[in-house]
């Protein structure tokens, strides 16, 4: 039997996917729901406790117990990190290696700026590439079979200059006709990362002011 004391032990020496993320306001996220019921062959259904629509900042690994780590690193930003707008102008298809159709968000320099400074904060906590399924964020019943492009190939491939900010929708063939699409988002929020980089366990809010 596994004594009380060492199960903290064993789970500290674990390590999870995080996704660091832009929470859109609800009004946003409705828009998003809305479009991913419509789509007929989902990947995932988009709600505003699981699957969360998002625009993420930073993906990594981090050692479960580093993570108060990263929020206290997080949380060291808060007076310099803003509300963020956020302007969509259109759906990008799914090309390539990519599963879903996402909201493009138009980088400007604000965004810009607050993914160079969590990036840089959590740099020296987090890991950038990983093939271990077992980092991914599941619920009893549920499995994974895939890695998230960002993790396998490495998520520094795909940030700063190549930083491609998206709202993803959960499948191929969305449909939404009234653009822009302009708000403020103001939580900042770390998730605990499932597969195709999806928002599923909330483990850190904070707001932006």
């Amino acid at each position: 039997m596994i004594r009380k004391d060492n199960v903290q032990a064993a789970i500290s020496k674990g390590k999870i996917a995080i996704d660091v993320v832009l929470l859109p306001p609800d009004d946003v996220m409705d828009i998003c729901i809305e479009v991913n019921k419509k789509i007929k062959d989902k990947l995932f259904v988009l709600k505003k406790d699981d699957f969360v629509p998002h625009n993420s900042l930073c993906i990594g690994v981090v050692e479960e117990k580093k993570l108060p780590d990263v929020f206290a690193a997080l949380t060291k930003l808060k007076d310099k990190l803003k509300p963020v707008p956020i302007t969509i102008k259109a759906i990008e298809r799914a090309f390539g290696l990519r599963k879903s159709d996402g909201f493009n968000i138009e980088k400007n320099e604000l965004l810009i700026k607050t993914h160079i400074m969590i990036l840089t904060a959590l740099k020296p906590l987090l890991e950038f590439q990983s093939g271990d399924l077992t980092i991914l964020f599941r619920k009893k019943g549920e499995t994974v079979s895939t890695i998230p492009r960002v993790l396998q190939d490495g998520y520094l491939n795909f940030s700063l200059d190549n930083y491609h900010p998206h709202i993803t929708l959960g499948g191929k063939g969305a449909q939404w006709d009234y653009f822009p699409i302009n708000c403020l988002a103001h939580r900042l929020a770390v998730f605990h990362a499932g597969e195709h980089v999806t928002c599923r366990k909330l483990l850190f809010e904070m707001p932006l002011r």
